[in-house]
């Protein structure tokens, strides 16, 4: 049943992301404040109800960050993958408050200091800084991606877990990388290739570098998992020959 359950969650990704990625690329303005409250809304009672089903939806919709789905005339942008955390950690701290978490927190590790040293040295540099609005504006988002970081903790704790996010991680990549040929496509023919420096594909990352970055981490997360699934294939077929 968890299998059927997760080829659904997959099929229910991918049917986001095609959408988010048509959205971007013919740059369709989303949401009033009401399908932003509606949107919000369903998101956090989805994560009340399947934490970890959220937190899937939220690593196939990472590369998404030229869209915004914040209100139309709104000062602030919100990404797709920023509402969908902020949704779940919201979700998780209400169940922690009426004691119904299904599954123990990480323990505290001597190293989780080193990210809480790292957000207080970029804010603190930041008020040290001029002109500090803006540089306060990007410490929040460096504070947003550790507390990703002690997120992606709850959820994967066990080598399980790490397969589990294979499909997920394996979607968005193939999503990227499909807008990112489409963009090569469209400018080798001289169309408008809705591209941020031209001749360089950057999919719905801000700059080619961010594309090329995030395409070599999640590439090597998925060879390293192919790898491991190897090596536990090769240690099972000896210990049957063995026995």
């Amino acid at each position: 049943m968890t299998h059927i359950f997760l080829r659904v969650l997959w099929g229910a990704a991918l049917f986001v992301s095609l959408i988010l990625s048509l959205l971007g690329v013919f740059q369709t303005p989303l949401l009033d404040r009401f399908d932003f409250l509606f949107l919000t809304t369903l998101l956090f009672l989805a994560a009340l109800y399947r934490p970890g089903w959220i937190f899937l939806l939220l690593l196939a919709i990472l590369p998404f960050e030229t869209i915004s789905l914040s209100p139309l005339q709104s000062s602030f942008a919100i990404r797709p993958f920023q509402l969908a955390a902020i949704a779940l950690m919201l979700a998780l701290f209400l169940r922690f408050l009426v004691r119904r978490f299904s599954f123990p927190f990480s323990r505290v590790e001597s190293s989780d200091a080193l990210p809480v040293l790292f957000s207080i040295g970029v804010f603190g540099s930041a008020f040290a800084s001029e002109p500090h609005d803006m540089f306060v504006r990007q410490s929040f988002i460096v504070l947003f991606f550790v507390a990703l970081f002690f997120l992606s903790r709850q959820f994967l704790k066990r080598p399980e877990d790490a397969r589990r996010i294979f499909p997920f991680l394996l979607l968005s990549i193939l999503v990227t990388s499909a807008v990112a040929i489409l963009q090569s496509i469209l400018f080798s023919r001289g169309f408008f290739s809705f591209e941020a420096m031209p001749g360089r594909p950057n999919a719905f990352f801000p700059e080619p570098d961010w594309l090329g970055m995030y395409l070599i981490v999640g590439i090597s997360a998925l060879l390293s998992a192919l790898q491991f699934r190897e090596m536990r294939s090769r240690k099972g077929e000896r210990r049957r020959k063995t026995d």
